[in-house]
Order: C-alpha cells, then structure tokens, then sequence
C-alpha cells in the first residue's frame, strides 16, 4: 500500500486541527470550571454574610421597645446602648434619614406633614442596613411641600 504524500500531508494537517480543536474545548472547559468556583465562592460568601438576617429581623422588635423603654427609665439607655455596640460588630447599622431625601429603596413614607417636599420630617420606625443591604427601611413622615 503507497499513499500519497499529499494525502499524508492533509491527514496530518486534518489531525492537528481536530487537536487544537480538542486543546480549544479543554480550555473553555477549565475556564468554565474556574468561573462556576469562583461565582459559588462569591455565592457562599454572601450566604455567610446575611445569614444573620432572620435572626435580625425577630431582635428588631426588641430594639424597638427599648428605644421606646429609654423616655421612661434610663435603665433601658444602657441596655440599648449594648445591643446597639452588639449590632454595629454584626456590620448591622441603623439608618439616619431626618432631614435627608425621601429614598423608597431605605423608606417607608407612612404619612405627610407640612413640610419641605420629599424631606424626611420625622422617623417613626429605624431602618437598618447589614452590610450596606437594607434588612428594615425606615418608616418615615415627609414634608408635602406646604
């Protein structure tokens, strides 16, 4: 059996196509690989940092009734001032919008009052943000523009 030399010279370039194809695929692949471990760590570390937040949520409501405890015994400032110090470790930290622009992704308008328009005139509820995420916006009053 004689074979072209031609023949020879398109079966190899043919063979070292269908390997650099085989080299492309293999790359993509590792690339993939790469990528989908890298977003899963980036999933699993936000998983870790808002774990908390059910947690958070049910303590809120005692945060609420100390702030509401601290006008009528001053027992309830040094309690409130614990929890706060306890929350700001967490990366849990309370919102301060009086005076600021009416923002609907960090409040919740719950009235109008006479006032500058979409200011916020009064906090009736804090919001909170862990980790630069809002947990609980804040229940406000803002100024009608009357």
């Amino acid at each position: 059996m004689t074979s072209d030399p031609k023949d020879q010279k398109q079966d190899g370039k043919e063979e070292e196509k269908e390997a650099d194809n085989f080299k492309e695929v293999a790359a993509r692949a590792q690339a993939d690989l790469q990528n989908f471990k890298t977003r899963m760590q980036k999933e699993a570390q936000e998983l870790r940092k808002f774990a908390a937040v059910p947690f958070i949520l049910n303590l809120l409501p005692v945060y609420d009734d100390l702030s509401r405890g601290v006008d009528h015994d001053e027992g309830f400032k040094q309690v409130l001032e614990k929890l706060e110090k306890v929350f700001i470790d967490a990366g849990l930290t309370k919102m301060t919008p009086m005076g600021s622009a009416i923002d609907p992704s960090k409040h919740e308008v719950v009235n109008t009052a006479p006032g500058e328009k979409d200011i916020v005139t009064e906090v009736h509820q804090d919001g909170f943000e862990l980790h630069g995420k809002v947990v609980r916006p804040a229940k406000v009053q803002v100024g009608d523009g009357s």
